[in-house]
Parts: C-alpha cells; structure tokens; sequence
C-alpha cells in the first residue's frame, strides 16, 4: 500500500512539472545556497578548454537571494560567498551582485542568462575592502519543482575573465577561468504569475 501511496505522489508531482505552463513567469524572492568552483589559468586556455601553464583552483560556497521580476523577466542575486581561492590569498568571504533575464519554458525549465558584469567586494581574506568583477558567466539552467523550489546548474562552460583590485582601485590581476555553478533556490515569498 505504502508503495502505491508513493507511485501516485511521484506521478502527480510528475504531473504537475510537467503541466507548468511555458508562458509561467516567476515574480517572488528566493534564500539561496549552491556551490562554486573555478580552474583559473593566468595562460589561459585551449581551444579544448584545457588550461595553459600555471593553474589556481578554488571554491566558494554562495548564500544570500534571487529576486525575480515577472513585468520585466529579470532577476537580481545579491550573495555572500565564503571561499578558497588560491589567487585571493586563500580564504574569504565577499559580497557579490548578478543581474539576468530569464525565461520558464515548457516542463518548468528555467534559463537565467547573465547581463553584464559580475561585481563583488571582500570582507575577510587577504584583500579586505577590495573588489572583484567577472564578466562572460555562462547562463544557468535548471528547473522548478513543484514545491516551488528552483535547482539551477552551468550546463555550458565557457571562459569568463575576473579582475582583482585592491581598496585603492588598482587592478592586481586580469585571469581568465573556467567554473562551474549549483544553485538550490527556496521561495521566500512565493507566487508564479501568468
């Protein structure tokens, strides 16, 4: 009995992704948290994406919110990462801006494709006070469950290129890197608009 309970809640969840209508547009605020991961490769990298020389590696763990606007479909993440990274000095802990379009396809399929630059500040680590800004992020693709909540996930790679400065400004390094990004986004306050 138990396992025909879960057969009919897993068709029915099933059912009702699958039934999400295309023209669907989020509008709500989400608490977020995921996982990011960076080969950066000061040599750059090969038409193969292998990286060309001296390699730094690192990671960071993102939290903080995705607000998406159904009039516009735009969405803004504002987000603490708390990381290691071998080309800031080891740990950290910075803020960092993003500002996408988005479209909800059949099935519940959610693109958020970056605009602009990525922008960021310190605020522990060897370069508190200083700031970070990347530009060419790959989009983001994922899905939204039933429940409302949102998985996304680099599904295309691709180099992007960060800037380091420090407090005064100056620019300390100009790399470009390989990463990899994993979002599980949870409303706050949750509503889907047609």
């Amino acid at each position: 009995m138990k396992s025909k309970k879960l057969l009919l809640f897993a068709v029915a969840a099933a059912f009702a992704v699958a039934t999400l209508p295309a023209a669907a547009q989020l509008s709500a605020t989400y608490a977020n948290t995921g996982e990011v991961s960076c080969v950066t490769s000061p040599s750059g990298f090969s038409a193969d994406l292998i990286p060309l020389g001296t390699v730094f590696v690192g990671s960071s763990a993102p939290h903080g919110t995705f607000t998406f606007n159904a009039h516009n479909k735009t969405a803004t993440a504002n987000v603490i990462n708390v990381g290691l990274n071998d080309t800031v000095g080891g740990e950290y802990s910075g803020t960092a801006v993003s500002s996408f379009t988005y479209t909800v396809a059949s099935g519940g399929v959610l693109t958020l494709v970056p605009v602009g630059t990525v922008t960021g500040t310190f605020l522990t680590g060897s370069n508190v006070g200083g700031t970070d800004s990347v530009v060419d992020v790959p989009s983001l693709t994922g899905q939204i469950a039933l429940n409302g909540t949102i998985v996304l996930t680099t599904l295309t790679t691709g180099v992007e290129t960060i800037t380091l400065r420090n407090s005064s400004g100056t620019v300390l390094s100009t790399n470009p890197r390989i990463c990899y990004r994993t979002y599980v986004l949870v409303p706050v306050h949750d509503r889907i608009e047609e």
